[in-house]
């Protein structure tokens, strides 16, 4: 990160994941607006592509409270404690991006197609 945000800069872009906002934030001078993204690259006639990771929650065991926690985690309610603190992207199509705490981490979940996965036990 320090590449990109020296005089002069050593670096123009670097590929980093949805935590980059904070990072920069935090490690160098630079302050929101003065960095932004763009699409990963497409291949052909494939339409925007988005490379990502997830995270996955599983019950070892099969009772009602375990149930009820990924019910739980599963809600707008649960994404907005995470993504507030910024450095997350939300799969949750319900989620309200008006919580994210800037306007890049908002506008890059806007770009994402997400898809709510229902909670199932094993």
């Amino acid at each position: 990160m320090q590449q990109v945000f020296t005089n002069p800069p050593k670096a123009a872009t670097v590929y980093e994941g949805d935590f980059v906002a904070g990072v920069i934030t935090a490690e160098t001078k630079a302050k929101e607006g003065d960095y932004d993204f763009f699409d990963f690259p497409t291949i052909g006639d494939a339409g925007a592509a988005v490379v990502g990771g997830g995270d996955a929650a599983i019950a070892m065991t099969d009772n009602e409270d375990a149930q009820k926690l990924l019910a739980f985690l599963a809600t707008p309610e649960a994404a907005e404690v995470w993504a507030s603190k910024g450095g997350f992207t939300s799969a949750n199509q319900n989620l309200d991006t008006s919580v994210y705490p800037d306007e890049l981490t908002a506008l890059g979940r806007s770009r994402c197609v997400c898809r709510d996965l229902p909670v199932r036990p094993v």
